[in-house]
């Protein structure tokens, strides 16, 4: 995988503000590829290596911009609040994915 299906795949992961279990998962089982991983108490998947020759830090927020559906009209309409701090402009046209018993595709 080169670095642009990486960064691709590690962002299509849920992983909104809060609650980020299967990104962070996701990305540790990618490091555990290199190195031992885990998740620590904080959330942060930390990779370790024996030799302690080099050390190598990727900082990067592992969480993604979200949503919370906080009910839906009669037309059908998704009403929505967000989930942490965002820009409200970027929203329109954006492609969502709607996480419940089943995936649900959309677009603002």
């Amino acid at each position: 995988m080169d670095l642009k299906e990486l960064c691709f795949s590690l962002c299509e992961k849920a992983g909104t503000s809060g609650d980020e279990r299967l990104a962070a998962q996701y990305a540790k089982e990618l490091l555990n590829k290199y190195m031992p991983a885990k998740i620590d108490v904080s959330g942060s998947v930390v990779g370790t290596t024996n030799n302690g020759k080099i050390h190598i830090l990727l900082d990067a927020h592992i969480d993604s911009i979200g949503l919370v559906v906080r009910g839906i009209d009669e037309k059908g309409f998704l009403l929505v609040d967000r989930v942490g701090g965002m820009d409200e402009r970027i929203l329109t046209g954006a492609e969502v994915t709607v996480h419940g018993k089943e995936e649900l595709f959309g677009v603002i």
